[in-house]
């Protein structure tokens, strides 16, 4: 999950930023400058949900 491969290929779609961690209250969400995903109870999961919303952007794009 955070391989290299993975984080590389999860950039930040707009600038090609490497997302960073945010915990709050026991709570976490990766973020960069330019797009926050949603909050999660653990770095696993908001990693996924990074991910995802990456995901979703870039098929988006592609139509």
């Amino acid at each position: 999950m955070f391989n290299l491969a993975s984080k590389i290929r999860h950039c930040c779609p707009l600038y090609g930023c490497v997302p960073l961690i945010f915990e709050w209250r026991g709570r976490y969400m990766f973020f960069c400058t330019h797009l926050e995903a949603p909050y999660a109870d653990t770095r696993e999961e908001a990693w996924d949900k990074w991910c995802g919303m990456v995901e979703n952007i870039w098929e988006r794009d592609r139509k």
